[in-house]
C-alpha cells in the first residue's frame, strides 16, 4: 500500500474520520502500522492520528487553505500543517532528499525530529505526559493523549470547541478502527537515500 495524496490549498478531503474515503483509510492505515510498528502505544497513535485528520484530513500534501501551492511564507503544510511549510519541504526534505508528498516521511519526521531534530524540540510539555517519551508509550485515555498532543506537539488552541471537537472524535473514531490489529511494516517510496541507521535498528520486524 502507498500514500495517497491530492497537491492542493484547497480541502478536498472529509474533516470527520467517520466520513473517510478510502484514500484517506489507505492514508489511516499506513499512519497506524508506522507509529505502532515503533512501539507507540495504540492510545498515542490514535491521538497523533486524530490530531493529523484534523489539521489534514490526512493528505499529506495539504497547503494551508487559502495560501498558495508551494507556499514560502507564513502558512501550513503537510500531515501536521509545519508552518512556516519551509521549515518541512526545505529544511528537512531538502536536507535529507525525501519526497515532500510522501506521508511516510512526515512521520518519520515525528518519531526522528520531535526531540533534537534539526530546528531544535517541538515537544513543550504544557500538560502531562510532559516528556515525548512517556508520551509515545502512554496508556492513558485517547482523550487525554490527544490534548496532549495538541498542546505539547501541535501548540493549538485547545480553547477552540469545534477544533478539539474534531480532534477527539477523530482519534477515538481510529482507535476503535484499529485498536488490536497487528501492525505491517510500512514500505516507503525510495528516494535514492537511506533512511539513518538508528531508524533500522529500532523498528520489529
Amino acid at each position: 500500500m502507498a500514500w495517497h495524496y491530492v497537491d492542493t490549498n484547497q480541502q478536498v478531503w472529509s474533516r470527520d474520520a467517520d466520513q473517510s474515503n478510502q484514500q484517506q483509510i489507505d492514508n489511516a492505515t499506513e499512519m497506524w502500522n508506522f507509529f505502532r510498528g515503533l512501539n507507540y502505544s495504540e492510545q498515542a497513535t490514535a491521538a497523533i492520528m486524530g490530531n493529523a485528520h484534523h489539521e489534514s484530513t490526512l493528505n499529506p500534501a495539504q497547503w494551508q487553505v487559502g495560501t498558495p501551492v508551494g507556499n514560502t511564507g507564513a502558512g501550513g503544510y503537510g500531515l501536521f500543517q509545519w508552518d512556516p511549510a519551509t521549515r518541512y519541504y526545505q529544511l528537512y526534505c531538502g536536507t535529507y532528499g525525501y519526497d515532500r508528498t510522501n506521508g511516510y516521511y512526515q512521520c518519520l519526521w515525528v518519531d526522528t525530529q520531535t526531540i533534537g531534530g534539526l530546528d531544535g524540540n517541538q515537544w513543550i510539555g504544557r500538560v502531562n505526559p510532559t516528556s515525548w517519551e512517556a508520551f509515545k508509550v502512554s496508556t492513558l485515555s485517547v482523550d487525554t493523549l490527544t490534548e496532549a498532543f495538541c498542546k505539547n506537539w501541535e501548540r493549538g488552541n485547545w480553547s477552540e470547541q469545534n477544533a478539539y471537537i474534531n480532534r477527539l472524535a477523530n482519534a477515538n473514531y481510529w482507535y476503535n478502527y484499529f485498536t488490536g490489529t497487528t501492525p505491517t511494516p510500512p514500505t516507503p517510496t525510495p528516494t535514492g537515500r537511506k533512511l539513518p541507521l538508528m531508524f533500522y535498528l529500532r523498528y520489529p520486524f
